[in-house]
């Protein structure tokens, strides 16, 4: 029975996250860059806009002298306003979409789009963005499906509320079809890699547990692939360009390789 309430338990939170995800995904902007001092007006009050920032349907996008700014949507389209005036959400809609030349900017601007969506959701709602009941969103990294370049992995995952015991991280070798699983209070565990765990070349699936005999069929894995130095050199063409692009978009160097892996998929 306790089984049953803690399912329906997550049921309903899955359901009001996402119902409350969708009334901020019709239609909706959201500043990525700007220039100068552009305001929105809601309601009779004036609030100078920063990164991130939804435009509200109902308010009034105003630019001056020099200002410009940069939207995105839903789906990774990106639009530039520089001229001088007063935009409604109607006026918005008919701004054109400024076409990415590459696929990952568009991916890019995606992504983007729905971490400031998940921080409005999360300010309205709390308990639709932390923890779910389900076990297998408390894993942060390796994201799932990743590459992993590295001397060792750090697998690090989400704390719940009120967890006092052990966390159980479940390890399973697919070249070996080797499964290890080891223990620790902590959200995070380090393993060297080309150890006894872990070797470079092969592939794996992990996931994290409250329950040290939890089954295993009905566990949801990630998975990652430990690629090889040749392999990363071979991505290289491949990352360089992303690299250059994001610098543009004014991420810092850390922040860089975050999105590398959260967005690409390439760990470092």
């Amino acid at each position: 029975m306790e089984n049953i309430c803690k399912i329906k338990r997550a049921c309903l939170s899955i359901l009001i996250f996402a119902f409350t995800l969708n009334l901020f995904s019709q239609d909706q902007f959201y500043v990525n860059k700007f220039e100068g001092i552009p305001y929105l007006e809601i309601n009779d009050s004036i609030k100078p806009i920063t990164r991130g920032m939804l435009i509200k349907k109902e308010a009034l996008l105003t630019l001056n002298n020099n200002d410009v700014v940069h939207f995105i949507n839903k789906e990774g389209n990106e639009y530039i306003l520089d001229e001088i005036g007063s935009y409604s959400h109607s006026k918005l809609l008919e701004v054109p979409v400024i076409e990415a030349t590459k696929p990952y900017m568009k991916t890019f601007l995606s992504y983007t789009w729905r971490k400031f969506t998940n921080r409005v959701v999360d300010n309205r709602s709390r308990s639709g963005v932390v923890y779910r009941g389900d076990e297998a969103l408390l894993m942060l990294y390796p994201v799932d499906s990743a590459k992993v370049i590295g001397a060792e992995v750090s697998f690090k995952w989400n704390k719940k509320e009120g967890k006092e015991k052990n966390y159980y991280l479940i390890l399973k070798d697919i070249n070996t079809n080797k499964t290890t699983i080891l223990g620790t209070p902590a959200t995070s565990l380090t393993i060297l890699v080309n150890d006894s765990l872990l070797k470079a070349d092969h592939s794996y699936e992990w996931a994290i547990t409250e329950n040290k005999y939890q089954s295993l069929k009905k566990t949801t894995f990630y998975s990652f692939h430990l690629i090889t130095e040749a392999e990363f050199k071979s991505l290289n063409k491949d990352i360089k360009p992303i690299i250059a692009y994001l610098k543009q978009e004014g991420l810092s160097r850390s922040e860089i390789r975050t999105t590398l892996c959260e967005v690409y998929k390439i760990c470092q």
